[in-house]
């Protein structure tokens, strides 16, 4: 999927999208998909959510987590295990979260229960 199916997906819905997130898709670069994350912000007004990935890696290096109109998510980990920190801290940061500058907030990210096919 490129920037041509995300932007025709939203063009002929019915509904007003406002978000979209965008989990699936976490790699070393990709020119399509950043431009596609840029057009959604800025000429349709969508919010992009897009994962940092869990790699253990700067998401700064990582497509789309290093967009800036997108907001960037990072896995945090509430359950007293706590991952390595750079800073010295002890932050409930998912071990193996991707983070660095281009993480805009955390979320909840481990032992999540959801509806499952």
């Amino acid at each position: 999927m490129g920037q041509h199916d995300l932007t025709t997906a939203l063009s002929q819905s019915k509904l007003c999208t406002s978000v979209c997130a965008v989990c699936g898709w976490v790699g070393s670069w990709s020119r399509v998909l950043s431009e596609a994350v840029q057009q959604l912000v800025r000429e349709h007004g969508v919010l992009v959510v897009v994962a940092s990935g869990n790699s253990e890696l700067d998401s700064c290096t990582i497509v789309p987590a290093n967009v800036p109109e997108a907001l960037t998510v990072a896995a945090s980990n509430l359950d007293g295990k706590f991952g390595p920190q750079p800073r010295g801290g002890r932050e409930p940061t998912y071990r193996w979260a991707n983070t660095g500058a281009c993480v805009d907030i955390f979320a909840p990210g481990v032992e999540i229960f959801g509806a499952c096919g």
